[in-house]
């Protein structure tokens, strides 16, 4: 696939998640799947970065009986994400780097740190610190 077939994909996904929420309602189940869809879809290429992040966390964010959302799993891509943002922030100049963005690494470091403890104990863990 190319990153002009990526696009126009990308571009009819999120008209069709638009569709579905205005028509059936954001907790609807197949505008919970087209939200996964396009999540997929994004995922495929760095110049969606930041809507991977928004749909994440709308996913996250919404109550849904009918379909079932993988919470670990869209914590597991947001976690991913935040790590990857670490090195750039490790290399970045402090000016461009927000607050919020060195919080969020700090909680995901935190987090990964007591799993790590919790699972192999004190040694391992200064392996990783």
């Amino acid at each position: 696939m190319t990153h002009a077939e990526l696009h126009v994909i990308h571009d009819v996904t999120v008209q069709y998640r638009k569709t579905s929420e205005t028509r059936f309602g954001a907790s609807a189940s197949i505008t919970i799947q087209a939200m996964t869809r396009l999540l997929d879809i994004c995922r495929e290429s760095k110049r969606f970065e930041a809507e991977v992040v928004h749909l994440c966390e709308q996913l996250l964010g919404t109550p849904s009986d009918e379909t079932e959302i993988d919470q670990e799993k869209l914590q597991a891509i947001l976690d991913a994400h935040y790590e990857e943002q670490y090195a750039s922030i490790a290399s970045a100049s402090v000016e461009s780097v927000s607050t919020e963005q060195i919080q969020r690494v700090i909680t995901i470091r935190r987090e990964r740190l007591t799993t790590i403890r919790a699972t192999y104990g004190w040694a391992l863990c200064r392996l990783f610190h």
